[in-house]
């Protein structure tokens, strides 16, 4: 979890039991980060006691800049974290079929535990079918339909890591979720969705909208919790508080 998380979400901080007699709290996900990452070099380094390290294979197609500094991120993170990890760099002109080949040979190497496939793909690779060619054991993105599925029916799952990350946020920070009105602006299928399905088996009570939601001022007036998941920086506005 990285702390560029602490920005998607702005939660109230509680005083008394009002949750509308609050002040906004910025939370700062740094040291919450950090915390974690040490709670997880410790479980590692048991397991590697136990004669067994976790291994995380990401496959990047193509060169895009901004795709492989994120992949680049989580190699480092894996090294300082004492988890192997594999970089799978493939040419952009690749197919579905070859692909999903590499993929389905991932499923199989037992070195590996996880699997992340880094989007975006280029246009002609079928990203659904590669997404749904990943073991579902091993798809640490939670984009594999088994997982998906799941997490609608509140079972334990692998769920996607922006909208888990933001979860543990508000709970490590103290942020009563059960009972709190949440708001989530966007929808998308790695992040709005599954943030208001965890914001709901946590016993929130949420309103997961998008730039088509009529009143969306007054809506977000009524957030205990505001979770910002759309890529549009000017789509709230510090006047609707």
């Amino acid at each position: 979890m990285n702390s560029p998380l602490s920005n998607s979400f702005t939660a109230s901080a509680e005083a008394g039991n009002d949750f509308h007699d609050v002040v906004a709290t910025f939370i700062n996900g740094t040291k919450i980060a950090d915390d974690i990452k040490r709670e997880v070099a410790s479980e590692v380094e048991n397991l590697k006691q136990r004669g067994c390290q976790p291994g995380l294979a990401v496959v990047l197609v193509g060169d895009d800049a901004a795709s492989s500094a994120y992949v680049n991120m989580k190699a480092k993170t894996c090294e300082q974290l004492g988890i192997y990890s594999r970089k799978l760099t493939i040419p952009s002109s690749v197919s579905t079929d070859e692909l999903l080949s590499e993929v389905r040979k991932l499923n199989r190497d037992d070195a590996i535990d996880g699997i992340l496939v880094q989007l975006p793909l280029p246009k002609h690779v079928n990203k659904h079918a590669i997404l749904e060619g990943v073991d579902p054991k091993k798809d640490v993105d939670g984009f594999h339909s088994a997982n998906v599925g799941s997490l609608v029916l509140g079972h334990e799952t692998l769920v996607a890591c922006t909208p888990l990350g933001v979860m543990e946020l508000l709970r490590r920070s103290g942020v009563k979720i059960e009972g709190a009105n949440a708001v989530v602006l966007g929808r998308s299928d790695d992040v709005g969705k599954p943030q208001a399905l965890l914001l709901m088996h946590a016993n929130a009570t949420f309103a997961s909208c998008h730039w088509k939601t009529r009143n969306l001022p007054d809506v977000v007036r009524q957030a205990d919790i505001l979770g910002a998941a759309i890529g549009i920086t000017s789509m709230a506005s510090r006047d609707w508080e």
